[in-house]
């Protein structure tokens, strides 16, 4: 699972869907109210982002935004008080599309030509998160290109488990961002974007996925990071 692959960088304002391939109606509600060892806020359901925060005294920051029950607001936490839950319901999603499309372009899935997986669209399904990604509170000219690099390194995953993350164009073209089948673990965002993406998992059980945010400040060129922080995903039979 070694870093490099080729990069692309999502344009401000971009929300993907998931697609004609894959994408579609509400699936399955999960078991609400569950509760997980070592878990201590549970994102189950509902908009939610990887958000890259900022402050001038600190720089670069990492949080999941969302609303956690019983709170009916969204709030930042830290990533490493969140489990995701990936619901059984997200299996029969991607079933219900005929698993993996063929063609070499979906590779980066990590499961052959029509298995199943499980799928985290980018479009709001019942009883699913819809998780992307935020990098509004980013201030303009404060870094580099008004980019910056967001990596993910899987530090636990199931045995011969995959993880990939995926924009789809209007016209039904997907887009990989992340894919540890193909080594690709880092991606270079605009600042000012939030956007949402498709995320798959080949195998149930716990990820553990560790997440870094890096640019350089203008004018000095020094890089900065956020430091690595763990986020915790729960893929159910």
């Amino acid at each position: 699972m070694g870093g490099g692959g080729a990069e692309t960088t999502p344009a401000a304002g971009t929300h993907s869907t998931a697609g004609a391939a894959l994408g579609g109606e509400a699936g399955g509600a999960g078991a609400p109210g569950e509760t997980i060892a070592g878990c201590e806020l549970l994102y189950e359901a509902g908009h939610g982002d990887l958000f890259v925060d900022f402050s001038a005294k600190i720089g670069l920051s990492l949080a999941v935004r969302s609303a956690f029950p019983p709170a009916d607001k969204e709030t930042l936490v830290a990533l490493g008080r969140v489990c995701v839950v990936v619901p059984h319901a997200s299996l029969e999603l991607a079933a219900s599309f005929g698993g993996r499309p063929e063609g070499a372009q979906f590779d980066f899935i990590g499961v052959p030509p029509g298995a199943s997986f499980w799928l985290l669209p980018a479009v709001a399904e019942r009883g699913m998160p819809l998780f992307g990604a935020s990098t509004e509170r980013l201030p303009p000219s404060q870094y580099e290109g008004d980019e910056l690099e967001l990596s993910l390194s899987p530090l636990e995953v199931p045995e011969g488990a995959n993880v990939a993350c995926w924009t789809t164009d209007a016209l039904g073209k997907s887009a990989p961002l992340f894919s540890s089948e193909q080594g690709r673990l880092k991606q270079r965002f605009s600042t000012g974007v939030h956007m949402h993406f498709n995320w798959s998992f080949s195998h149930e059980g716990t990820y553990r996925l560790a997440f870094e945010a890096k640019g350089k400040r203008v004018p000095s060129g020094a890089e900065e990071s956020s430091g690595a922080a763990t986020l915790r995903f729960e893929v159910r039979p």
